[in-house]
């Protein structure tokens, strides 16, 4: 019986980017990777907060990417499995040198964390955050970073915002647009002035914020409100807003996100 349990047993090994960290014991961790073949993966880090004279306790930083090596069962893939060998690459350490740098790479990190599924793997995806992770680094304005993940993250999970036509009455827009547009999570996209009153969920958006979906560059000038826009989708995908949003922007440009 044992021989059959072990000969199901597999090692699996990817590159990951560590997402967060859960306690889970007096000594052990959860820790939730974004790896690059196998997307969100959660791990029992047994023994990961205490080192003993057997063994060294490597702790995993978040932000930090590295080679992860786990045990699974095959039969129980929605089970966590169990951390073995964790191998550091990068760390980032330039984001803990400024904490605007800093609730950015989170922020990101915790986007990515709530949206992914556990298996569904994303590996250009994977790629984008480590890139903008290392150009956050060295970056003197976060935003316009940030921005660009945020439309990477849900173009890739296929929930970016519908700008083509309005959601209800499916009339494509046409010039010129209205100054004042309402955009609507629950509809994944934007609400002709006729339809608005039918909507109850709805954030209003002003019409250069819409332009700014569409075009190829983020224009620096709107990425408060592209922030905004971005940010209120995806804290109604999560189901609440993400907790560092109000750090990612500057405290006077704090504000309601929910009508």
């Amino acid at each position: 019986m044992l021989f059959s349990i072990l000969k199901d047993m597999s090692l699996q090994t990817d590159d990951a980017l560590v997402l967060r960290r859960l306690d889970y014991s007096e000594s052990s961790q959860i820790i939730v990777l974004f790896t690059r073949r196998h997307g969100r993966l959660r791990l029992i880090a047994k023994g990961s907060k205490h080192s003993s004279k057997k063994k060294f306790a490597a702790g995993l930083e978040l932000l930090e990417t590295g080679q992860v090596v786990w045990f699974a069962r095959p039969d129980r893939l929605m089970n966590l499995a169990t951390l073995t060998e964790w191998q550091p690459q990068r760390s980032f350490l330039q984001l803990r040198e400024s904490l605007p740098r800093l609730y950015a790479g989170q922020y990101l990190a915790e986007i990515s964390g709530e949206t992914l599924q556990d298996g569904d793997p994303h590996e250009e995806l994977f790629e984008a955050l480590v890139q903008h992770l290392a150009e956050l680094e060295t970056s003197l304005d976060t935003l316009p970073l940030v921005c660009s993940y945020q439309r990477v993250l849900l173009e890739a999970i296929g929930l970016l915002p519908q700008t083509e036509a309005c959601c209800n009455c499916r009339r494509t827009w046409r010039p010129p647009l209205p100054e004042r547009l309402y955009f609507s999570a629950h509809q994944g996209g934007f609400i002709c002035p006729d339809c608005e009153m039918t909507q109850v969920e709805k954030r209003l958006t002003h019409r250069t914020t819409f332009q700014s979906l569409t075009a190829d560059f983020i224009d620096q000038s709107a990425t408060t409100a592209l922030f905004d826009l971005y940010d209120y989708h995806l804290a109604h995908l999560i189901g609440r807003q993400p907790r560092l949003s109000d750090f990612v922007l500057a405290p006077h440009l704090r504000r309601q996100w929910s009508i």
